[in-house]
């Protein structure tokens, strides 16, 4: 089974499904690794580096 992207009548794209399942495992397992190493959340991140007066309660 694929995913077809057409972006005109003569150009096509064909993804295999399996292909797009193991990319999201793939990125899903890089995003786990990197919240694990950081040590803190992105929330706090982005508010201590970019947006110090975000508050979201």
């Amino acid at each position: 089974m694929n995913i077809v992207f057409t972006t005109s009548p003569n150009t096509s794209l064909a993804i295999p499904i399996q292909l797009l399942f193991w990319g999201f495992v793939a990125v899903y397992v890089i995003h786990i690794f990197e919240e694990s190493v950081l040590g803190e959340n992105f929330v706090d991140k982005v508010r201590k580096n970019f947006f110090p007066v975000y508050d979201w309660t």
